[in-house]
């Protein structure tokens, strides 16, 4: 009976080990976002955090609705890594612009293909379809 009870813990301790990858690949969709539509926005980072899989920004706007915040995820690290991110490049209480695909339905937020810190430095992702893609409006300067 004894090794009845331990051949079940080890089978279900070499099951629980097996499936773990799957959850760790498990991945949502970003088919919410517009990817065919490019918008800019300027804002105060509240939140960010650059990592894998994907980058999280939180940004403080001033619009016909007050303050108030938006929400925003992005590509992940190794990504943005690759066009010249680096740690510390935009911290809390920076003014950024930042360029991203909307939602489909209208909501703010969207997903982050790129940065320009208040210093000039431009981060930016994907080949945009129009040249006006890359830099920002100049009445959107942080």
């Amino acid at each position: 009976m004894r090794m009845r009870r331990v051949a079940t813990l080890l089978a279900s301790l070499a099951m629980s080990t097996a499936f773990q990858p799957m959850v760790a690949r498990a991945h949502h969709s970003a088919a919410m976002y517009d990817f065919t539509r490019t918008e800019w926005l300027v804002g105060t980072v509240k939140e960010i955090r650059v990592m894998n899989p994907h980058t999280s920004l939180v940004l403080v706007v001033s619009n016909d609705r007050g303050s108030h915040e938006i929400r925003f995820e992005g590509h992940g690290a190794n990504n943005f890594y690759r066009v010249g991110w680096r740690a510390n490049l935009v911290k809390v209480g920076d003014r950024i612009r930042i360029r991203f695909n909307p939602r489909k339905e209208g909501g703010e937020g969207g997903f982050v293909t790129g940065f320009v810190t208040s210093q000039g430095k431009q981060i930016m992702l994907d080949v945009p379809s129009r040249p006006a893609d890359v830099q920002a409006p100049s009445d959107h300067a942080p």
